[in-house]
C-alpha cells in the first residue's frame, strides 16, 4: 500500500525565485549575505554533480538495491562527495533567516537523494518545510517524502503525521489516507485502522460518494479478524454498493458465522443462490441438509442440480442419488395431493402452528408464494411464533410474486435476531427493482 514516490524536487542553482508551481505564487526570498557566500560553492559542486552521468548512474543503482550492497554504495556516494556534504555542513552554520533556511533545505534533501542518504533528506525536509516558504504543493510534497522516510524506519506514528500533515496541505491522492491505514496495522493496532476506515467512508458518505471497493473490503476484513460489532455493516456496504458474486459470498459467509439454527442458515443459503454466489460443495450439501427433502423437496432437487452444474457434486455419488430418488418420491406425493391437504389442513381452525408453518414452506417451494405469504402471516400470529422468521419468509414470498417494494418494507421492518439476515435479503430486493 505504501506506493508513493519520494516527491521532492531540486534546484539548480539560486535565484531571487526559484521556479514553482505556475498557478501558486512563492513567496520572496532574500538570503542573508554571509549564506550567499557559504552556499555558492556548494551550488557549483552540486552542478557538476547533475552532469556527471557515471555518478548519476550509480545513484540509481544504489537506490536500487538492499542490504549490505546497499548500505556499501551509501557509503561510496558519501566518500565520493565527502567535500560536497562539508561545504553543506559549513553553509548550514551560516542560515540567518528562513530564505536561507530553505535554500538550505533543498540542496540537503538533493544531497541525501544523491547519497541515498534518507537522514540528510529528513534533516533537509524539516529545515525547508521549517522556512515556511515553500507553496502548498511543495508543502504537501515535503511532508508525502517526510513520511516515506519515517514509514521506512518503522516510525509510523510520526509517518502518519507526516501523511496527515500532507493532506492538510491540500493533497488529495488517496493513496495518502490509505496509507495512515497501514501505519496503524503496521503497529498491530487493527483497532486504530478500523477507527481511521469508518471516518474516511463517512467523509464520503457526506460528500455523497460511494465508499471505494478497496477500502470497504479493507474495512470488512479488519472488523472479520475483531470481530467487531459492527463487522455485518461493511459486508452490508459491499453488497449494496458493490454486488459481485465473491462480495455477496462474503458477506452472506460473515452474516450465516453468526447463526446457528437451521432456518436462518436456510434462508441465507437461498440468498446465496439467488445471488449466484455459492462458493463450494459445502453451500450446496447446507441447503439440501437443511431445506430437507421431506418438507422441501424441491428446493432439495434444484440444490443438487446446482451442485453438479458447479461441479461441487457428482451425479453417481450413493448420497446424492439417494437424496434425489427421496425427493422425487416425495415431490410425487406432494402433487398426488398431499400438498392440496396440508394446505385444507392448515386453514382449519384448529391448525396447529407447525401444520401452518408446513404449509408456507411447502407452498413456497412449489412455487406457489401467494399461497405461502398467506400462511406465513396466519402462522406469525399464532402462540410461539418466530416473528422474525416468520416476516423473513414473508419478505421471501413477496419477492418471489414480483413485490419488490413490499418485500424491501417488510425486510426493513424486521428487528432482533433476524435482522442481519433480513437487511441482506432488503438490498437484494431493492437490487431487483432496478
Amino acid at each position: 500500500m505504501i506506493a508513493l514516490a519520494l516527491a521532492t524536487g531540486g534546484v539548480a542553482g539560486m535565484a531571487a525565485s526559484p521556479a514553482v508551481h505556475a498557478q501558486e505564487e512563492q513567496p520572496e526570498l532574500k538570503p542573508s549575505r554571509d549564506f550567499q557566500k557559504a552556499i555558492r560553492p556548494v551550488i557549483d559542486a552540486f552542478n557538476k554533480r547533475t552532469e556527471n552521468t557515471e555518478l548519476q548512474a550509480r545513484a540509481q543503482q544504489v537506490r536500487s538495491s538492499e542490504g549490505a550492497a546497499r548500505e556499501q554504495g551509501r557509503a561510496e556516494l558519501r566518500q565520493t562527495v565527502a567535500e560536497d556534504l562539508k561545504m553543506l555542513r559549513d553553509a548550514k552554520a551560516e542560515i540567518e533567516n528562513p530564505s536561507d533556511r530553505f535554500y538550505w533545505g533543498q540542496f540537503a534533501i538533493n544531497y541525501g537523494l544523491l547519497t541515498d542518504d534518507p537522514g540528510l533528506q529528513l534533516e533537509g525536509i524539516v529545515e525547508e518545510t521549517a522556512s515556511g516558504l515553500q507553496t502548498a504543493t511543495r508543502k504537501s510534497q515535503l511532508s508525502n517524502a517526510r513520511a516515506m522516510i519515517h514509514f521506512d524506519r518503522e516510525e509510523y506514528a510520526k509517518a502518519r503525521e507526516a501523511f496527515q500533515m500532507a493532506i492538510d496541505s491540500g493533497a488529495t491522492d488517496p493513496n495518502l489516507r490509505n496509507n495512515i491505514v497501514v501505519t496503524y496495522i503496521r503497529e498491530g493496532d487493527r483497532a486504530g485502522a478500523l477507527a481511521y476506515i469508518d471516518d474516511m467512508i463517512e467523509d464520503q458518505a457526506v460528500a455523497g460518494t460511494a465508499p471505494s471497493e478497496d477500502l470497504l473490503l479493507r474495512a470488512y476484513s479488519i472488523a472479520r479478524e475483531l470481530e467487531a460489532p459492527n463487522a455485518n455493516d461493511y459486508a452490508f456496504r459491499l453488497v449494496e454498493y458493490y454486488p459481485t458474486e465473491k462480495n455477496w459470498a462474503n458477506a452472506i459467509i460473515l452474516v450465516r458465522d453468526g447463526y446457528s439454527a437451521d432456518e436462518a442458515v436456510l434462508d441465507l443459503q437461498r440468498l446465496m443462490v439467488l445471488t449466484d454466489s455459492v462458493q463450494n460443495r459445502p453451500d450446496v450439501t447446507a441447503i439440501v441438509q437443511y431445506a430437507d427433502h421431506r418438507r422441501r423437496p424441491q428446493e432439495v432437487l434444484d440444490a443438487i442440480e446446482l451442485g453438479i452444474a458447479k461441479g461441487y457434486l457428482e451425479a453417481d455419488e450413493a448420497l446424492v442419488s439417494q437424496t434425489q430418488a427421496e425427493a422425487r418420491k416425495q415431490v410425487a406425493v406432494d402433487q398426488g395431493g398431499e400438498l392440496a391437504s396440508l394446505g385444507a389442513d392448515a386453514r382449519k381452525a384448529g391448525a396447529t402452528l407447525l401444520t401452518v408453518t408446513a404449509a408456507g414452506d411447502a407452498y413456497l417451494d412449489y412455487d406457489q408464494p401467494a399461497v405461502a405469504e398467506e400462511f406465513f402471516r396466519m402462522a406469525m400470529e399464532m402462540p410461539g411464533a418466530d416473528k422474525g422468521m416468520f416476516m423473513t419468509r414473508i419478505g421471501i414470498a413477496q419477492l418471489e410474486q414480483g413485490k419488490h417494494a413490499e418485500a424491501q418494507e417488510t425486510f426493513a421492518s424486521i428487528n432482533g435476531e433476524w435482522a442481519a439476515i433480513a437487511n441482506l435479503w432488503r438490498i437484494y430486493a431493492a437490487q431487483q427493482a432496478g
